[in-house]
């Protein structure tokens, strides 16, 4: 299996690099974010980038085309980056809907789901594990857990907000969350939110 993927993973390289040589910058941009969608082996990601991760950089005024080759290292830190970067975003908007007159209750936990589902697949990033999009906080904590154990708690804590990805989003559902499920909510959002923080290295912090 591992071979089929990494032959289908050079093939596409080769394709990519044709879209680079041809100065198809769009189609190869798209090509290699599908090329990483794809790639679930950490290994094979590793080899994927060291091959064929090149970004240009247009120069504006000669046009001279320079290749940089992006190492998978650089490439981990920022895609955790990006996604600890959404998971403060989040916390903003939470804050912010507490702050509205009156509180914006129902956003208020959506976004302490949002930023709890961020924050955890930013450290499965950082560790390299493929992951399933899902808003079920249980599952993509129980893969952390898997990694650090010492998260279960805050994992567990979190494990009810799975159900705010959806519950006051439209009609004809609940209205809001009470003053009390709004609070833990954003306690237990904190809580893990500086948990997975701690654990991953200051550079990607921002």
């Amino acid at each position: 299996v591992h071979q089929a993927v990494f032959r289908n993973g050079v093939e596409n390289g080769l394709f990519l690099w044709r879209d680079l040589r041809g100065g198809h910058r769009h189609a190869s941009s798209f090509r290699l974010a599908e090329l990483w969608r794809r790639m679930s082996s950490r290994a094979i990601r590793t080899v994927l980038f060291v091959c064929v991760a090149i970004v240009i950089d247009q120069r504006r005024n000669s046009g001279e085309r320079r290749l940089l080759v992006s190492t998978p290292d650089e490439n981990r830190i920022a895609e955790t980056s990006a996604w600890l970067q959404r998971t403060s975003q989040d916390m903003r908007a939470a804050a912010h809907g507490l702050r509205a007159e009156p509180p914006l209750l129902d956003d208020v936990v959506f976004h302490c789901q949002q930023a709890c589902e961020k924050a955890l697949f930013a450290f499965l990033i950082w560790h390299g594990i493929p992951y399933r999009e899902t808003h079920d906080l249980t599952e993509v904590g129980g893969q952390c857990v898997e990694i650090d154990p010492s998260l279960e708690p805050f994992v567990q804590r979190v494990a009810p907000l799975s159900e705010y990805a959806s519950l006051y989003r439209y009609p004809g559902g609940p209205e809001e969350p009470s003053r009390e499920d709004t609070s833990e909510a954003l306690n237990a959002t904190h809580a893990l939110t500086q948990e997975v923080l701690d654990r991953l290295p200051e550079e990607i912090k921002g």
